[in-house]
C-alpha cells in the first residue's frame, strides 16, 4: 500500500466519522434555539459544507468530498425516522425541517466548490522567466 492510498483511506474514514458526528450532534442540538434558528440548524449550515469541502480538497477528489455529505444525509434521515418505540430525534417541525434542508444545501455547496478548487490546483502557471510552478498562485 502506498502512502497516497493510505492517506486517501484515512480521509474517507475521517469523512465518514465526521459526517456521523455532525449529524448526531446537530440533531440533538435542534431543541436549543436562539430566536428562529436552532443550534442544530447552525451546525448543519456552518459545519457540513465546509467539512465536505475540506475533505475533498485534502484528497484532491470531488468523490471523496461527497462522502461526509452523503453520510450526513443518511444519518439525519435515520434520526428523522420514527423508531418502533415511538422515539423521534428530528421532529417534523420548522427547526427539524430547517436542519435537514440547511444541512443538505450546505453539503451540496461544499461539494460543488471542491471541483473549482481542484481544477485550480491542477493548473500550471508559467512565470515570465519560463519556469512553471505546480500550484496556482504560488
Amino acid at each position: 500500500m502506498t502512502l497516497d492510498r493510505a492517506i486517501l483511506i484515512a480521509l474517507v474514514v475521517c469523512g465518514v466519522a465526521g459526517g456521523v458526528l455532525l449529524a448526531v450532534v446537530g440533531a440533538f442540538y435542534i431543541p436549543a434555539s436562539y430566536g428562529p434558528l436552532s443550534l442544530g440548524d447552525a451546525i448543519a449550515l456552518l459545519a457540513v459544507g465546509p467539512f465536505c469541502h475540506f475533505v475533498g480538497r485534502a484528497a484532491r477528489s470531488t468523490w471523496v468530498g461527497t462522502v461526509p455529505g452523503v453520510v450526513w444525509v443518511l444519518v439525519a434521515m435515520v434520526l428523522g425516522a420514527r423508531r418502533p418505540e415511538g422515539d423521534l430525534v428530528v421532529l417534523l417541525d420548522v427547526p427539524g425541517v430547517a436542519f435537514l434542508l440547511l444541512g443538505t444545501v450546505s453539503a451540496a455547496v461544499g461539494i460543488g466548490t471542491i471541483a473549482a478548487g481542484v481544477r485550480l490546483d491542477q493548473a500550471r502557471v508559467v512565470s515570465p522567466n519560463g519556469s512553471s510552478e505546480r500550484e496556482f498562485g504560488r
